[in-house]
């Protein structure tokens, strides 16, 4: 893909710190499986065939960084993602649909069993990945991503989760406290803020089929919006969190790390629309249980 960067500076496919014969038999094996995975694809053309095969053995007793190392482990602990496509397999590992596409994001697919996940290989350690970037048109995964719980400022000066029935209930965040937080060591992770991030489940034909989105509202704004939730005495969710995307499954010209890939779902709604004090976000943002 024109302007990407291989996701991983040198060739060590396999994560043991340094390119050996082990990594040329690996992405031999991934030819022969006729799978695309991004990590192999050495010159980001979008496929992977014997030019990337000679790229890595250009690369044989190179060392590899410690970001190298932990994007190769995380790759290799998530690639059953992509080995069986579509919206079933999703389901099936635990995630669900929580918003249609966005554009620059895609679909984003939140997971329901936590940071762990169980496939037929066994236990898969996902970090505090939540999540998953698809496209509306595809099964196919492009990005995972994490949601971390974030120390907040608001406007009286209160910082983090002051105590319920104090008047933080009725102040927007202003800030997060704090840097964000950091899994690789690198500084090119582009963690962002959701900030008083609202959704509000609507009820159609006795079936939840949609969320109403809003951001930067504060907590008491948020439970201003009618749903299904407030019907039956629950709250709306309301919730303050960093965000990050890693790109390992589609190579992304903006970055490994960045926010949003120019080629995913451009047609969609701009995530502008999520922004603003009192935004309702229209039925395209559908929620499917």
């Amino acid at each position: 893909m024109a302007g990407a960067q291989p996701i991983i500076s040198v060739s060590d496919f396999d994560g043991n710190g340094f390119v050996d014969e082990n990594d040329i038999s690996e992405i031999n094996s991934a030819i022969h499986e006729s799978i695309y995975f991004t990590i192999y694809d050495r010159n980001t053309d979008g496929v992977i065939n014997e030019m990337d095969v000679e790229l890595a053995k250009s690369e044989l007793d190179s060392v590899s960084t410690s970001l190298d190392q932990k994007i190769a482990s995380l790759f290799h602990e998530t690639k059953f993602l992509q080995q069986e496509k579509g919206r079933t397999r999703l389901k099936s590992l635990g995630f669900h649909q929580g918003a249609e596409s966005i554009a620059g994001h895609g679909e984003h697919w939140n997971n329901e069993k936590g940071s762990q996940l169980i496939d037929e290989g066994g236990d898969i350690q996902f970090e505090e990945a939540v999540g998953l970037n698809v496209p509306k048109a595809s099964g196919r995964v492009w990005a995972l991503f994490w949601g971390l719980k974030a120390q907040l400022e608001f406007e009286n000066g209160a910082s983090d989760y002051p105590v319920a029935g104090g008047v933080w209930e009725t102040e927007q965040v202003v800030a997060f406290s704090g840097s964000p937080p950091n899994f690789t060591g690198d500084d090119s992770e582009a963690w962002h803020t959701h900030a008083g991030l609202c959704s509000a489940p609507q009820e159609k034909n006795g079936k939840l089929v949609a969320e109403h989105l809003s951001q930067h509202l504060s907590y008491a704004q948020c439970q201003t919006k009618a749903s299904v939730a407030l019907n039956i005495g629950e709250e709306n969710g309301w919730i303050n969190i960093w965000m990050l995307h890693a790109w390992i499954f589609v190579p992304n010209p903006n970055g490994l790390f960045a926010n949003t890939h120019p080629c995913i779902d451009q047609d969609s709604p701009s995530e502008d629309m999520l922004n603003g004090s009192d935004t309702i976000i229209p039925e395209f943002f559908q929620h499917h249980h």
